[in-house]
């Protein structure tokens, strides 16, 4: 038996992911989230969205997946960001699980499907990264290479420090950067699609400590 059964055509996979992509946008958990983000300000010099571990939307169940409402929450903050003062905002997406029906729905809405390690190297201080449990140490490579203007991914807390079995696990460095470099948003709790998610913003240069490689 097929492990992964894919969507029978591209039009089966891309009408499921509008239709889903339609209701999570009349959800009260979208406009939740939306207000948060109207409520911040956000860091200047935004250049792009990068993405991580979306996983792929060709599936051929009819059930909603988290997949569907992740690559909308990606596409929902890149209309965000034109809609405020961005005349054009490039969009990544990584995942090794995208089959050619996935890319040709992201190329079909302008995100630009990249492979390990790719994605990484597009971020950089300028970047907004979207991360929900992935299956990959997401957040242990971004500590290392940039501070990003935002982070979307899940919530850092003590407790989850130990859990070194996770494959994003909380190491002391990423702790340190999000307690030394971030401030964290208060958005809406969805535990169907988003458990545990949380939004960080950078502080102003001046007031964040960034120390990448000690």
């Amino acid at each position: 038996m097929d492990p992964w059964p894919t969507a029978r055509s591209y039009d089966a996979a891309l009408a499921r992911f509008s239709r889903e992509r339609t209701a999570w946008k009349a959800s009260e958990h979208y406009r939740q989230f939306m207000s948060a983000l109207s409520s911040i300000a956000m860091p200047p010099g935004i250049t792009n969205i990068v993405a991580f571990a979306c996983s792929s939307m060709d599936w051929a169940k009819e059930e909603r997946l988290a997949s569907d409402a992740q690559h909308a929450l990606l596409l929902a903050l890149r209309d965000f960001l034109l809609s405020e003062k961005y005349s054009e905002m490039a969009c990544f997406a990584q995942d090794p699980n995208y089959t050619d029906t996935d890319r040709k729905i992201l190329r079909s809405l302008d995100v630009g499907v990249l492979d390990d390690p790719r994605a990484f190297l597009q971020v950089d201080d300028g970047s907004v990264v979207v991360s929900i449990a992935p299956n990959i140490p997401v957040r242990q490579i971004i500590t290392d290479i940039a501070r990003p203007a935002i982070l979307l991914w899940d919530r850092v807390c003590e407790e989850n420090w130990h859990e070194a079995l996770l494959a994003d696990a909380v190491s002391p460095r990423v702790a340190a950067m999000i307690r030394d470099d971030y401030i964290e948003v208060p958005i809406p709790e969805d535990r169907e699609y988003f458990n545990n998610m949380a939004l960080y913003i950078r502080k102003p240069k001046q007031a964040a400590s960034i120390s990448l490689g000690t």
